[in-house]
C-alpha cells in the first residue's frame, strides 16, 4: 500500500512539473498528464506537441487575391490598372460612362477616385479588426491567468490528485 501512495504523489509533482511546462508552450492540461504519467519523458513530449500558431495568422483579404496592392498613389499607372481589376471599373456603353460597383461616373478619373477612397476604407477597416483582434488577445491572456486553458474539470482533478497523494504519502508513512 506505502508504493501506491509514493506513485501516486511522484506522478502529482511530476504532473505539476508538466503543467508548468506545458503553460510555457500553451499545453497545460496535456502537460500535467503526460508528466503525470509518463514523468519525465512526458515533459519532452509537451514541447514536441503541434502549436496553434498556425490558425493565428491573418488570412488574406477578399479584395487581395489579384495581387499585392501597389503603393496607394493615383498618378502611378500601377496602381490606376490593379484599382480597375480589383474594383471592376468599367466602360458602360448603354450611359457611356464609366462604372464602378453600381455607380456611374462622367470620366475614368472619377471612377478611380471613387475605388481610391473605397481602397483607403477597407484598409481603415483593416487596421481597425487588426488592432481589435490584437486588443481581445490581450485581453484573453490577462483573463486566462496561470492556469491557461484548463476546464474546471481538469482543475478539479488536479487538486483532487495533489490532496489524495499528500493524504496517502502522509498516512502511509
Amino acid at each position: 500500500m506505502y508504493e501506491i501512495g509514493f506513485i501516486l504523489f511522484i506522478g502529482t509533482i511530476s504532473g505539476i512539473v508538466g503543467l508548468f511546462l506545458g503553460m510555457m508552450v500553451e499545453k497545460s492540461t496535456a502537460g500535467f498528464f503526460l508528466g503525470a504519467f509518463l514523468g519525465p519523458i512526458g515533459w519532452i513530449i509537451v514541447f514536441l506537441l503541434p502549436r496553434e500558431e498556425d490558425s493565428k495568422r491573418p488570412r488574406p483579404s477578399s479584395l487581395t487575391t489579384l495581387q499585392q496592392p501597389p503603393v496607394r498613389d493615383l498618378s502611378a499607372d500601377s496602381y490606376k490598372i490593379w484599382l480597375g481589376k480589383t474594383y471592376s471599373i468599367s466602360k458602360n456603353d448603354l450611359f457611356e460612362k464609366y462604372e464602378c460597383r453600381g455607380n456611374l461616373f462622367e470620366t475614368l478619373d472619377e471612377a478611380l477616385t471613387f475605388a481610391d477612397g473605397l481602397e483607403h476604407q477597407r484598409l481603415s477597416d483593416e487596421q481597425r479588426q487588426e488592432a481589435a483582434a490584437k486588443a481581445g488577445e490581450l485581453k484573453q491572456i490577462r483573463d486566462l491567468g496561470p492556469e491557461g486553458d484548463m476546464s474546471p474539470f481538469a482543475k478539479a482533478f488536479l487538486i483532487f490528485l495533489f490532496v489524495g497523494s499528500v493524504i496517502a504519502v502522509l498516512v502511509l508513512t
